[in-house]
């Protein structure tokens, strides 16, 4: 596995308009309506994903709603499938590895008409070859999730 760095890491945090409900629902349509949109190279299979917000019933090994901070938040769960082509991790041939990751998006309110969206892949892995190789997370992942849901309030 060889890796590209970035020259500089992407962004992973946003303020966005709109409320935490209409930035919450933007997060649903980005997931649930358009998954192959959300990233730039898509992996060889649609991606599929599984969306836990507090209050409905997730699995044991999701923690994060265990912290009041994170009531707003939105654990999406890749079902262990890759996500993206990666645009940091290729494989010798510099062929882009597939990327799998959970991400957790994490939602500020910032008054009334703004929120706060900071996204983190929560352990990043790559296919090399039939092994699954952990890595570190690139900013590619996150930034491309907060630029989908940024495009789909329309702002």
């Amino acid at each position: 596995m060889i890796t590209h760095p970035l020259p500089q890491p992407c962004p992973t945090q946003m303020v966005l308009k709109g409320s935490v409900y209409k930035v919450q629902k933007a997060l649903n349509q980005v997931f649930k309506g358009n998954p192959q949109g959300i990233f730039q190279k898509s992996p060889n299979f649609p991606p599929t994903f599984t969306l836990y917000w507090k209050g409905d019933r997730h699995p044991a090994e999701i923690k994060i709603f265990k912290n009041p901070v994170n009531e707003n938040d939105v654990y999406i769960s890749c079902n262990r499938n890759p996500v993206c082509k990666s645009e940091v991790y290729t494989d010798f041939w510099e062929t882009p590895l597939e990327f799998i990751a959970d991400f957790q998006v994490h939602l500020i309110p910032q008054g009334a008409k703004e929120t706060l969206v900071e996204a983190d892949a929560i352990s990043p892995q790559v296919v090399a070859g039939k092994t699954l190789v952990d890595v570190r997370p690139t900013t590619v992942e996150e930034n491309e999730i907060l630029t989908a849901v940024k495009n789909a309030l329309g702002k």
